[in-house]
């Protein structure tokens, strides 16, 4: 430990190079690099000095605090079961909501550190782990009812290829899903932000809820909650844990409604990730009064700020032709943030051809109006927005 606190905040690649270091000192030196990764994905685990870390792909695969905290909110009850441990994040945080929380953990010596880690952070908890078996091997020996079953399934095969289909992860839970409705009423899936909501909840029955959570205009993960027996049109949630904003619709919503489409205004709209990813292209004008631009560009536009828009918000400067020469009217010097929304080329072309460095204070979109002219909008962020 006093090793440990001596380098806690060295530059751990630095360091190993100037130090004669014993197998244990590298063994340390390696635990702080580690620590050091998450300091803002798993604070509370980076507080306690006393966490074990575990091999750097499981870090990356681990959920953040942010987003643990949003999914163990959603139920509460006796008894959890998340049948795909890791390093223990999901399952800390469900334990201040069930009574008892049960761990699966196929990797032994992953969960020797999760059952370590988790004495430390969660001492006063029910909590048990199951070491040494998948998802499959303890549900044929498992006989009771739970609340909630949770499951993360491992997004590499066994060659450690990263796939991203549902069916291709592992456990299959496409194919295990009549095993865990005998358990639970309740199924919630945890997935690759790139997967294709529609496709799983087609592959997938009885879907409730679908989450898409974002943090800092990042999509992190996609949640897809299962009742047994739901029948009904699935509500979709995008969910912007950096703003504590969330919009909701159901899917038939948006294929019914059509936005009405208006010249930029005063304002510019750009949709967090999230809602970009849950496809609310058209209903967003029934929430926020606003206007699409085209109804393929996905900005939107209003005479009025709207401060809880789940989103950027820009003030807009000018409306020029997509010309290099009418572009550096509108702006002071040569830099600019540049986006791309229905338009043809790509953001690296138009940056050599209009001469634009990257960054600063202006943000020029390229889009197409509702009267199909191509246009670039050049903007500033609102003031207020943070």
């Amino acid at each position: 430990m006093d090793f440990f606190r001596r380098h806690i905040h060295d530059n751990i690649s630095e360091r190993s190079l100037q130090l004669k270091l014993t197998p244990r000192q590298k063994e340390i030196l390696l635990q702080i690099s580690r620590r050091q990764k998450i300091e803002k994905k798993l604070p509370s685990f980076y507080e306690n000095i006393a966490i074990h870390y575990p091999e750097s792909l499981s870090l990356e695969q681990c959920s953040s605090e942010a987003t643990a905290s949003f999914k163990s909110s959603l139920f509460f009850g006796s008894c959890v079961l998340d049948l795909s441990a890791g390093m223990g994040v999901d399952g800390l945080f469900f334990c201040r909501y069930f009574q008892r929380t049960l761990l699966v953990e196929p990797n032994i010596s992953l969960a020797e550190i999760t059952s370590h880690n988790l004495k430390l952070m969660a001492a006063d908890a029910e909590v048990f782990i199951e070491k040494g078996k998948t998802a499959s091997e303890f549900l044929k020996t498992f006989s009771s009812k739970v609340d909630l079953i949770y499951i993360d399934p491992s997004r590499r095969n066994e060659t450690g290829k990263r796939v991203f289909k549902l069916q291709d992860c592992e456990p299959d839970v496409i194919a295990l899903m009549p095993q865990l409705l005998k358990f639970s009423n309740e199924i919630l899936i945890k997935t690759s932000p790139l997967l294709d909501i529609s496709s799983v909840c087609e592959s997938v029955r009885f879907v409730k809820n679908v989450y898409i959570l974002s943090i800092n205009n990042e999509c992190k993960e996609l949640l897809f909650h299962i009742q047994n027996h739901y029948a009904s049109d699935s509500q979709i949630h995008a969910v912007d844990l950096s703003r504590n904003l969330r919009f909701s619709f159901f899917s038939s919503d948006e294929k019914r409604y059509r936005a009405l489409e208006s010249i930029p205004l005063q304002y510019l709209y750009e949709p967090d990730a999230s809602l970009l990813k849950a496809g609310a292209f058209n209903v967003i004008q029934k929430n926020y009064s606003v206007y699409k631009l085209h109804q393929h560009s996905h900005l939107y536009t209003s005479s009025e700020w709207i401060p809880n828009f789940q989103g950027r918000i820009f003030i807009i400067e000018a409306i020029v032709r997509p010309d290099r020469k009418k572009i550096h009217e509108g702006i002071d010097g040569n830099q600019a943030n540049l986006s791309i929304r229905n338009f043809p080329s790509t953001v690296a072309q138009l940056r050599s051809k209009w001469q634009l460095k990257e960054g600063g204070d202006y943000f020029l979109f390229a889009t197409t109006l509702s009267t199909d002219e191509r246009a670039v909008i050049i903007c500033k962020k609102c003031p207020s927005f943070q």
